[in-house]
């Protein structure tokens, strides 16, 4: 699991989304990991996260163009 440290789930789910928009990143362990401590279905928390991942690169690209 990557070192940090959240209070909950969604937490969690936007800080392995924001990961997910980095390049060469593997966030595998990380969505099984959450999915292991909240006690959720793995396929559930990686949609959750790709949602968050497709908002959060909305935000920080504007145009196509990296802000």
């Amino acid at each position: 699991m990557a070192k940090f440290q959240t209070r909950t789930y969604t937490e969690s789910v936007e800080y392995i989304g924001k990961l997910a928009t980095l390049p060469n990143t593997n966030i595998d362990s990380e969505i099984a990991t959450v999915a292991f401590i909240y006690q959720q279905d793995i396929f559930k928390v990686g949609k959750d996260v790709m949602r968050f991942a497709s908002k959060w690169n909305k935000l920080i690209t504007k145009d196509n163009v990296p802000i």
